[in-house]
């Protein structure tokens, strides 16, 4: 579905302006956010086991700060220029990831299963992307 902030309400308006400002790493950051406030209010309305899963997926993220560092990190090693100390913190922070990653695709396929769509279609409508 396509957003056309042109016809939104003057906040929707006013959001889609400072959004577009942001560069990608924090647009992607406050994308997020957003997802996480959706995915909350959302879970409130639903029954018990989807707003448990809701829940549960939201909670797989990591938090901004460690977001940021991982960005910065990830940079710096695509560039070569990771010190001894940072390559160890970049590499617990990849195996941090890829377990979340696995945690999140586990539970988005309960979801995918509760909702009986197929797990493409439920990623999909979600706007999740990979990592």
């Amino acid at each position: 579905m396509y957003f056309n902030h042109k016809k939104a309400n003057g906040v929707s308006e006013h959001l889609y302006a400072a959004a577009a400002k942001l560069d990608t790493p924090d647009l992607e950051a406050f994308l997020e956010e957003m997802y996480y406030l959706h995915a909350t209010r959302i879970a409130n309305v639903l029954g018990v086991d989807e707003s448990t899963l809701l829940k549960k997926i939201a909670d797989t993220r990591l938090s901004n700060k460690k977001l940021e560092r991982f960005r910065l990190l990830q940079k710096k090693s695509e560039q070569e220029a990771l010190s001894r100390k940072e390559q160890e913190e970049w590499l617990e922070l990849v195996e941090e990831v890829e377990k979340r990653d696995t945690k999140r695709l586990q539970l988005l396929g309960q979801l995918a299963r509760l909702r009986k769509v197929p797990l493409r279609d439920l990623v999909k409508e979600m706007g999740l992307k990979a990592a």
